[in-house]
């Protein structure tokens, strides 16, 4: 291969990767653009909804608990009987 072509196919290997490193800016952009707009709506809906299931468990943990003491009092009293 003669020296013009050999510096012909490094012009264009790097002006390819050229190419390539501005489509993955660009790529690089919207894929924080993505993460911004997840973590700004989606992830605050989540956050939300999961704090909303906490405090439900938590309601749901103290009925457990206070039917626990209602079945122990009432185990209490069929042994006693």
């Amino acid at each position: 291969m003669s020296l013009q072509k050999r510096i012909e196919k490094a012009v264009q290997t790097l002006k390819d990767f050229q190419n390539a490193v501005d489509d993955a800016k660009h790529q690089t952009g919207d894929i924080l653009i993505s993460i911004s707009d997840f973590i700004d709506d989606d992830l605050d809906d989540l956050v939300e909804e999961l704090n909303e299931i906490s405090s439900e468990v938590g309601d749901v943990e103290e009925k457990l608990e206070v039917l626990g003491i209602a079945l122990d009092e009432l185990k209490e009293g069929s042994e006693s009987v």
